[in-house]
């Protein structure tokens, strides 16, 4: 079960990051370029996206205070956000993040879909990555999790992590968090192929 969660985390934080960054850094790469893609968004839907204040471009190194995210009965409040990454690393197929901080994080998921109970074994996917990544510096501060008018379902207090990966590699440099009844450390390194064989060191408290 460990192995399955570790796997399942880290490729959604790494396809997450990739998409990020190929994709939304061409568009918003400067501070003009984001306000006028919010500015799109909040007239095509009214109220959807919201926010304090911005300051720098996604190409290189960026901060957002106060964003405030509405779907339907999804919603994401976002103290403050900070971001910055070397742009020019993929010219050498190297996904370089110097920095990844977020604080003060409430989310709001509408509840799931009712699925048929299964027999039949998760399986996951074989996953290849066309690139290297490097997660210098990743900070979560205050993190909620729950479904709407509802008590919270998870907390996050603290969250610091870095990572990489090495051909076929995914490395965990360094893992601490602190939940409210847990604090924990780990380090290891997990392949996502066949079993997703995990070799994990993990003290907790």
């Amino acid at each position: 079960m460990l192995r399955i969660l570790f796997g399942v985390v880290w490729r959604l934080v790494l396809l997450l990051l990739l998409l990020t960054s190929l994709l939304i850094g061409f568009v918003l790469g400067s501070e003009s370029g984001l306000r006028g893609a919010l500015h799109v968004v909040d007239r095509v839907l009214p109220g959807a996206i919201r926010y304090e204040a911005i300051d720098g471009a996604f190409f290189n190194a960026l901060t957002i205070q106060g964003l405030e995210v509405r779907f339907g009965a999804f919603q994401l409040d976002l103290g403050r956000f900070e971001w910055a990454w070397q742009p020019t690393a993929l010219f050498s197929r190297h996904l370089l993040i110097e920095r990844l901080h977020a604080t003060d994080i409430n989310l709001v998921l509408p509840p799931a879909e009712p699925t048929a109970d299964s027999d039949e074994p998760l399986q996951l996917p074989e996953l290849a990555l066309p690139l290297d990544i490097s997660l210098l510096d990743m900070q979560v501060e205050k993190f909620t999790l729950r479904q709407p008018d509802q008590t919270p379902v998870f907390v996050l207090n603290q969250l610091s992590a870095a990572l990489h990966t090495e051909q076929d590699k995914l490395l965990l440099d360094r893992l601490a968090l602190e939940l409210p009844q847990l604090q924990a450390s780990a380090d290891g390194q997990l392949i996502p192929q066949h079993d997703y064989p995990l070799t994990l060191t993990l003290d907790w408290q």
